[in-house]
């Protein structure tokens, strides 16, 4: 086991779309931020919220305590890496 998290080699199209806009984004130490399992949505009111697929909760908001680690995402990534290691049938 290394101390190293895994990289995701996905992006969150709404992260993307905010950076873009210059509408501001969560902290970049944020476990949610880069993970597959983690789904984001801004509101009217431009609140943005994280919502997690494996916890079924709210995981980031302006108003919670951010989650800095969390073995959901690494679970999540090391699927998606191991998903797209496995030849797909044809």
């Amino acid at each position: 086991m290394t101390d190293q998290a895994l990289v995701n080699p996905h992006r969150s199209a709404t992260l993307d779309y905010l950076e873009t806009a210059e509408l501001g984004t969560p902290p970049a130490d944020i476990a949610c931020v880069d993970c597959p399992a983690g789904v984001w949505h801004r509101s009217r009111e431009e609140r943005l919220t994280c919502f997690c697929t494996l916890l079924h909760r709210d995981t980031w908001t302006e108003r919670l305590d951010p989650i800095l680690h969390c073995d959901g995402r690494e679970a999540a990534i090391a699927k998606i890496v191991r998903d797209q290691a496995v030849p797909q049938p044809r």
